[in-house]
């Protein structure tokens, strides 16, 4: 009943995730369907109103407002009010009272209780007034609200229902794959109900937007009925309904209608036909009434379905980024609650290191939670503080350069006195880090959160890192290893995936403490989990790597192997130049330059982290069964300047013109993105391979050659981001500065391949 229920927890938290990333997506564009239609219904009053001012007449002495007004309030129960201003103030009113707004601000307004659309009102020469049309917020989430119960309902019957799939699922061997089967199915079953009720509400918004424009297209043509005019007797009725198409671009078509008969069309081919109704619209016909002779005349208003549709393929793009993150950490929470079961059961001798799993993980996934937009964020702060854009770079210097400063110190702690301590105190640090761009958005807070975050990582690396590797059997010390690899790159994943989408609706100072109330749990989870035979000192002789002496003593003869050397600033430190400078600081940059927004971003940047993890694991077996690492690395070097080099590309006049577009952009953008990942998913674990095999890994042995590596490629990790902040001083902020970075990285890479002469192996096997 235990595993059950966390089996339950893990699906319930996971799917009610996903229902408020729907329920937050539905509360960002339902009210824009909402804005068209009450800017339909202002246009109604804003009609006959403009054409008492183009008479030259002042707008207090307007006859029969009300007499217009209460209709519409009548039709429509959701509005609260329509108001009509000039520049002094209120004129007239209908319905409750009209929240005030700053003057002559046209366009929707959206308050804590209001939704509000300013139309404005002209006469011959200026702006003089506005329309205003007010409905409460209440009323215009109703129909979402609605539908939560039922919504949230479900969660918890597919939380059930897969708890219970958890205990009857077949023998331990297939359960794996099975339990993952389970958890997508329910996963999908949730995302298509959610999917359903968007498509179902943004359908009704769309067709009362366009039953409000058909009336107001009707409205302005009724004086063709009013003093029993023809319609010959109008000139430019056609002109008007290409204005209308022309500010209204979503439109299918506009049409004039005499009983079935098309006499005036937005589309010339169309006049004088029978209208038909066009699949895959929404339409509606607005009565104006009957000529002499009789014949009705009629406005029809036909707006595309796939209105609806892209509206809702933004909340399915974002549901496939949130299954991707959800998926990974239910994974690995599952795991720990089937590896905790069993091994309370004493089925699984390895239970214990499983404890440990969802500590790096989850560390990273809190400080991977701003990726989507902290860069914009330090950027804005270091130019109001007048220290000029270019010391963005500096608070993310800050952090690499702490991380490296305390990844000796932390060593030589664990072997000590234990891993767990220096667990507790990193997510103690990174919580507290997080406090303070939280509390104060300043660029003193943002170099000095950063520092702390850095501290915080490092000491929290380390101590898992000593815990997995200290105490792993001897018999799994490569999925040990591979602890850290996917909690890093899982962990980046899920941690952009979900802060890019929840920044819209908590801001940025809701993901800070979000951030810091997730290491907080990281640490308490440590002190209070981590099992007594965890907390131990590594005993004698069993260090993880040389001591911090011995390793400052290794730096001179590890620094006497060209090898060693090649690797490190041909192909190692570049790659992790890349990554902290190009990946984690630039790219947001440019991105939001280029107009992303931060979910785009976010799950741009997500998928590094795909990268990397689809290509880690091939690769690696790749090196160990051929003993051969230099061709690998050397293709990941070429296939993180050509990578680099696609990214920049976009916008670039010499494209063809049909990838001169938003969306052609944004697939450049995001396969350049994945191919990077892939290409230093090749350079990551092969070049520990590669240094081992070197004349340093003989001086030093494997061991000690590829811990003095990890510790020397952090120089890559801390010049980054300064040496990309001044490239795009240099170059500017658009992609085309990354062409200059992707071409530096190629020639790396070609040095490095003219200049190894050898393959250094270490027999097939990863150190």
């Amino acid at each position: 009943m235990i595993d059950a229920a966390v089996m339950f927890a893990v699906a319930l938290a996971s799917l009610l995730l996903l229902l408020y990333v729907g329920y937050g997506e539905a509360r960002r564009t339902y009210p824009l369907f909402l804005a068209e239609k009450m800017t339909a219904q202002g246009a109604l009053i804003q009609t006959p109103m403009e054409t008492y001012l183009r008479a030259g007449l002042p707008l207090r002495q307007f006859p029969g407002f009300r007499q217009i007004a209460d209709p519409i309030l009548s039709s429509d129960p959701s509005l609260a009010s329509i108001a009509a201003r000039d520049r002094t103030g209120l004129v007239f009113s209908a319905g409750t009272t009209t929240p005030d707004l700053p003057p002559t601000t046209q366009g929707l307004h959206t308050g804590e209780d209001w939704l509000q659309i300013a139309v404005p009102l002209r006469n011959r020469f200026e702006v003089v007034g506005d329309i205003v049309v007010t409905m409460p917020r209440a009323a215009a989430m109703a129909p979402i609200d609605a539908a939560i119960p039922w919504l949230a309902a479900l969660a918890a019957v597919l939380a059930i229902v897969f708890a219970l799939l958890s205990r009857i699922l077949p023998s331990a061997g297939a359960r794996i794959s099975w339990l993952a089967i389970a958890y997508a199915a329910c996963f999908a079953a949730m995302a298509g109900a959610v999917v359903y009720t968007l498509v179902s509400l943004y359908a009704d918004g769309a067709q009362a937007r366009v039953k409000a424009l058909a009336d107001s297209l009707a409205q302005r043509l009724k004086p063709i009925v009013a003093y029993d005019l023809a319609l010959g007797d109008f000139d430019g009725i056609d002109r008007a309904f290409d204005d209308y198409l022309r500010l209204n671009a979503d439109l299918r078509a506009v049409a004039l209608l005499l009983d079935e008969s098309v006499a005036i069309h937005t589309d010339r081919a169309a006049r004088g036909k029978p209208w038909r109704h066009e699949a895959g619209t929404f339409e509606y016909r607005a009565a104006i009434g009957r000529t002499g002779e009789g014949r009705e005349i009629r406005v029809a208003v036909a707006l595309p379905s796939d209105v609806v549709w892209s509206a809702v393929a933004r909340s399915v793009k974002n549901f496939a980024a949130l299954f991707l993150a959800a998926g990974l950490m239910a994974a690995l929470f599952l795991q720990l609650g089937r590896s905790v079961g069993r091994g309370r059961r004493g089925e699984d001798h390895g239970a214990a290191l499983a404890v440990v799993r969802p500590v790096f993980f989850v560390g990273v996934f809190a400080e991977s939670l701003a990726t989507g937009f902290l860069p914009q964020l330090v950027r804005q702060a270091a130019t109001e503080a007048g220290a000029g854009a270019g010391a963005a770079s500096l608070a993310f210097t800050a952090y690499f350069l702490c991380f490296l400063l305390v990844l000796l110190p932390a060593s030589h702690a664990a072997e000590r006195r234990g891993g767990r301590m220096l667990i507790v105190i990193g997510a103690t640090l990174a919580a507290l880090a997080w406090l303070l761009p939280a509390l104060a958005q300043t660029y003193p807070a943002f170099v000095l959160s950063r520092g702390l975050a850095g501290v915080g990582q490092g000491l929290l690396f380390i101590g898992v890192q000593h815990l997995v590797l200290a105490h792993a059997p001897a018999g799994q010390r490569t999925q040990a290893a591979a602890i850290i690899v996917y909690g890093f790159n899982g962990g980046m994943i899920s941690g952009a995936a979900l802060g890019s989408l929840l920044v819209n609706y908590i801001a940025p100072t809701g993901v800070f403490f979000l951030a810091a109330t997730t290491a907080t749990m990281v640490a308490v989870y440590g002190l209070a989990l981590l099992p007594p035979s965890l907390q131990a000192p590594t005993p004698a002789g069993q260090s993880l790597g040389a001591s911090l002496l011995g390793m400052l003593r290794g730096i001179p003869r590890a620094l006497g192997s060209a090898g060693f050397l090649r690797a490190i600033f041909l192909i190692g430190a570049p790659s992790k130049a890349t990554l902290t400078g190009i990946v984690a600081f630039g790219l947001p940059l440019i991105l939001s330059q280029l107009g992303f927004p931060a979910e785009d971003i976010g799950q741009i940047i997500m998928l590094y982290g795909c990268g990397v993890l689809l290509a880690s694991g091939p690769v690696s077996r790749l090196v160990d069964r051929t003993g051969s690492s230099r061709a690998v690395l050397i293709a990941g070097g070429i296939g993180a300047g050509l990578a680099t080099m696609m990214i920049g590309t976009v916008g670039l006049s010499a494209l063809p013109a049909f990838l001169q577009n938003k969306v052609a952009a944004t697939l450049i953008v995001a396969a350049g993105t994945l191919a990077l990942g892939l290409a230093h998913g090749c350079i990551n674990a092969p070049i520990v391979t590669h240094v081992a095999g070197t004349s340093a890994g003989e001086r030093l042995g494997p061991a000690g050659a590829s811990a003095l590596y990890r510790v020397l490629e952090r120089i890559g990790h801390v010049a980054g981001p300064l040496l990309v902040a001044q490239l795009l001083l240099i170059a500017g902020t658009g992609p085309t500065s990354l062409l200059l970075a992707g071409g530096v990285l190629l020639a790396f890479a070609a040095a490095f391949a003219l200049f190894s002469r050898s393959n250094p192996t270490t027999g097939g096997k990863t150190p």
